[in-house]
């Protein structure tokens, strides 16, 4: 569980930072 909302979590922060930059 821990694992796969950190990975969640991090694709999300991911796909936000990669919209901002684009």
């Amino acid at each position: 569980w821990v694992e796969f909302a950190k990975k969640s979590v991090a694709k999300k922060v991911a796909h936000l930072l990669n919209g901002e930059q684009i």
